[in-house]
C-alpha cells in the first residue's frame, strides 16, 4: 500500500513538471492509479488463497452481528476507601462512669436530645448523699449561730462563716440535684 501511494505521487510529481493538458494527464495518471489498485488487490488475494501469511500489513478480523436486547448490565469494581459522614457527632456523658445500659442499637435513627445510654451512678448517688449530709450539719450550725448572734451572744465571724457554709452548701447541692436526672444518662 505504501508504495502505491508512492508511485501515484511520483507520477502526480512527473505530471505536474511537464507541460500539456494537465486534464489529459490527470485522467491518464487515474487510470494509472486504479490499474495499479487492481494488480495489488489480485496479488493480495492470490498470496491469501495459497496460505502464505507473510504479508505484514495484512489483518483480518472475524467479525459477528448479534441483534440488539435489552440485558442487565452488570460490572462490578472493588475499590478501597474511607467513608466520613457529613456531620461528625461526639457522643460523652456529662459524667464519667461505666455504661449499665445502651437504649439504642447500632445503625438507629437518633434525634437530638435521645437518651442513648445510662451510666452506673452509685458513686454519683454516694457523692449527692454525703453532700445532703454535710447541708443539713451546716444548716443547724448555722441556727445555732444565729440563735447566739440574735441573743448578742458569740463572735460575729463564726455567725458569718457558718452562714457562708450553710448557702455554698445549698448552692452546691442544688446545682447538684438538678443535674441528677442528666448525669446518669448519655444523650445525642
Amino acid at each position: 500500500m505504501k508504495k502505491l501511494v508512492l508511485i501515484i505521487f511520483i507520477t502526480g510529481l512527473i505530471a505536474s513538471c511537464g507541460s500539456g493538458d494537465k486534464k489529459a494527464k490527470l485522467e491518464k495518471l487515474k487510470q494509472q492509479s486504479s490499474d495499479l489498485l487492481e494488480q495489488i488487490k489480485k496479488l493480495e488475494d492470490e498470496i491469501a488463497l495459497s496460505g502464505d501469511t507473510t504479508i505484514s500489513n495484512i489483518k483480518t478480523k472475524d467479525i459477528s452481528i448479534k441483534p440488539i436486547t435489552f440485558e442487565t448490565f452488570k460490572h462490578f469494581i472493588d475499590v478501597q476507601g474511607r467513608i466520613d459522614g457529613d456531620e461528625n457527632v461526639t457522643v460523652s456523658g456529662k459524667m464519667a462512669g461505666a455504661v449499665d445500659r445502651i437504649l439504642v442499637n447500632e445503625g438507629d435513627e437518633v434525634s437530638e436530645g435521645q437518651v442513648l445510654a445510662e451510666l452506673d451512678n452509685s458513686v454519683f448517688k454516694q457523692s449527692l448523699e454525703e453532700l445532703k449530709n454535710a447541708l443539713a450539719f451546716a444548716s443547724d450550725v448555722y441556727e445555732k449561730q444565729k440563735n447566739l448572734w440574735d441573743q448578742k451572744i458569740g463572735i460575729e465571724i463564726q455567725f458569718l462563716s457558718a452562714k457562708n457554709n450553710k448557702e455554698s452548701l445549698e448552692k452546691n447541692f442544688n446545682s447538684k440535684k438538678n443535674k441528677w436526672s442528666f448525669q446518669n444518662k448519655i444523650t445525642h
